[in-house]
């Protein structure tokens, strides 16, 4: 990785440690973002009129910053909704039907070959060019369309990006699947704990047939267990169809549930998007940190051990990015002054 990205990963390290709390006279990559004991996060996988901007006023009503992984299939959000920062946008990776509309692919020849390693990496490309071009970042996190895609169709999605997540059912649960990438997985270093649960959201949903409470129950159980195990809650939902096609449930009663647990608890729980967790928990797995005292200030030291993947650039129609790029937000640093010239 080159000098000016390093210093730059370096800097933005810096830029929150003063004001975090932590381990007695020392310093040390936070477990979430601003020093926070749990994460949670909510998603949804598009960005359409039905239920959008209903999504959104739901976020602000409860302090919740929701996820909502789009691509240009969708293109619904604009400038309004993401400037007003309660959403935070993630690629929606299309592997099916609307592959044509994505590459552009003229009538009469055939569909793109996603089991091609070359036509899975234009795939990637182009989303990402698209997502920046719209946005003005790179993101950190992809929903890959399919409900259990195969790897022959997301290939190494490290390339691209930090993590990201399909839907695999199983007794009501949709599990996040974030293997088949690479051996640099996330789940190892991000403390999932049931990785999702599925809120009602329209009819195809496993819950047509549960009620409301059965619903609130089993989404607060996992919410419990992310909170006994200072993990992250990982919810999606196709909230971006909520309240139109909601059965049994509506968004904001979730949200109402969720922000009256977290105002109940005594430890800090952050509520960020799905990028924002993944961040952080890659900087626990490549930085660490150690303060030093002189005896009238103190010194804090962040130092990185960025793997060869995420330094490998790829390039496409003039194009240019490499994972690295995926980090946009600051690490958040634990530091305890006890015992130092400053306590």
């Amino acid at each position: 990785m080159g000098c000016v990205r390093k210093t730059r990963l370096l800097l933005v390290a810096f830029v929150l440690f003063g004001i975090q709390c932590a381990f007695a006279g020392s310093a040390a990559i936070a477990e979430h973002y601003l020093g926070a004991d749990v994460g949670f996060s909510q998603s949804t996988d598009a960005t359409l009129s039905t239920g959008f901007y209903y999504g959104e006023a739901c976020a602000f009503k409860y302090n919740i910053e929701a996820t909502a992984y789009d691509s240009q299939i969708h293109a619904f959000a604009d400038s309004q909704v993401y400037e007003t920062g309660r959403v935070e946008f993630g690629i929606y990776l299309i592997t099916q039907g609307d592959l044509r509309t994505i590459f552009e692919t003229p009538d009469g020849d055939p569909t793109p070959d996603l089991t091609d390693p070359d036509t899975q990496a234009e795939n990637y490309a182009r989303h990402v060019k698209w997502f920046y071009g719209h946005y003005g970042y790179i993101p950190a996190a992809v929903s890959y369309q399919g409900g259990g895609a195969s790897p022959s169709q997301t290939g190494q999605l490290f390339h691209y990006a930090l993590g990201g997540r399909t839907s695999n059912s199983a007794n009501h649960v949709i599990t996040n699947d974030p293997g088949n990438w690479s051996a640099d997985t996330a789940s190892g270093i991000t403390k999932y704990r049931d990785l999702s649960i599925r809120f009602d959201d329209d009819p195809s949903s496993e819950y047509v047939n549960a009620t409301k409470d059965e619903v609130m129950s089993k989404l607060m159980g996992v919410l419990d267990s992310a909170i006994s195990s200072n993990g992250w809650c990982f919810d999606f939902s196709h909230w971006h169809t909520n309240p139109k096609r909601a059965n049994s449930s509506k968004l904001y009663d979730f949200y109402k549930e969720v922000r009256a647990k977290i105002n109940s608890k005594t430890e800090r729980i952050v509520t960020v998007g799905v990028g924002t967790h993944l961040q952080q928990a890659w900087y626990r797995s490549i930085a660490s940190a150690s303060l030093s005292d002189n005896g009238s200030s103190l010194n804090l030291a962040v130092t990185y051990t960025v793997p060869s993947w995420m330094q490998e650039s790829w390039t496409f129609d003039g194009f240019t990015s490499q994972p690295t790029d995926c980090f946009i937000i600051p690490a958040s640093i634990k530091v305890d002054t006890t015992g130092t010239s400053l306590e």
